[in-house]
């Protein structure tokens, strides 16, 4: 998010949405500047006032200008490249008062593009409570509960955990959450984040995907067959390559994070595993 001072953030109120580049380790095409965009009053640079009344113009529905501007843009994306399917990724926690601008525009633009033209995928963790000895469903009965409030209705629910639940439990979600149980969806952590791909095709999500918004295609897993070689590449326990990394930050796991992975792509590549 780009900071400005209080006097920019003044002079600049018509452009409160901002883009910035963004980048993706799963995707062989560079991410233009349009495929990423935020706003800026909640920054920590905009003054008390300007953060009351961004507040008191979303709790009257005054943002007209805004959510156009965030529906616009992520129909420019699509126009501009001529996509099948635009993946939009909305972050934070449901509630929080950044987000409501973009929940409400999504559901405006699901409403102009139609039912079968949009789909809802709710991402939610699961937490496991040692002392209780079980996961607990609640704070996932408790977001999507929040965003059916808000007139978006998930139809599929990924549920992140440390371990798998069980299909007993799956049912237990889907039941409150009110969605199909195969709509539930688990991912527990995985050795790397290159096996997600492969959990969510074992839980058939790019089958429910095809079939909720009517694509003219076959799902087909053998597409992935060269993407699961890779993946066994880089679980390579030996022989094992130690290389080190001269910076300033080196002790946070995030600060190198492009170069490490460009080390443990390459060191995959020659059959090795990169420490």
């Amino acid at each position: 998010m780009a900071g400005e001072s209080g006097s920019d953030v003044e002079s600049n109120r018509q452009r409160d949405f901002l883009t910035e580049p963004c980048g993706s380790f799963f995707c062989e095409k560079k991410m233009e500047r349009v495929t990423e965009f935020t706003v800026n009053f909640l920054d920590g640079s905009a003054s008390k006032s300007d953060i009351d009344a961004f507040v008191s113009k979303l709790k009257a529905g005054e943002l007209d200008s805004e959510l156009n501007e965030i529906k616009e843009m992520i129909r420019l994306i699509s126009d501009n490249e001529n996509y099948d399917v635009v993946l939009i990724e909305l972050g934070g926690t449901v509630g929080d008062i950044e987000s409501q601008p973009f929940l409400e525009a999504l559901r405006q633009l699901r409403n102009e593009e139609g039912h079968d033209n949009v789909m809802f995928v709710h991402v939610t963790f699961i937490p496991y409570l040692n002392a209780a000895g079980e996961f607990k469903t609640k704070p996932t009965q408790h977001s999507t509960k929040e965003l059916r409030s808000m007139g978006i209705n998930p139809d599929v629910i990924v549920c992140r955990s440390q371990e798998p639940i069980d299909d007993a439990l799956e049912g237990k979600i889907a039941h409150f959450c009110d969605v199909d149980q195969k709509a539930v969806v688990n991912t527990p952590d995985a050795g790397t984040i290159y096996e997600v791909p492969l959990v969510l095709e074992e839980n058939n999500i790019g089958e429910l995907i095809v079939n909720r918004i009517g694509l003219d295609i076959k799902p087909d897993s053998s597409k992935l067959d060269d993407w699961r070689k890779i993946v066994e590449s880089l679980k390579i326990e030996s022989p094992v390559v130690n290389i080190g990394i001269v910076g300033k930050y080196v002790e946070l796991e995030d600060a190198y994070i492009s170069i490490r992975e460009s080390l443990q792509h390459a060191a995959a590549n020659v059959g090795v595993k990169a420490n």
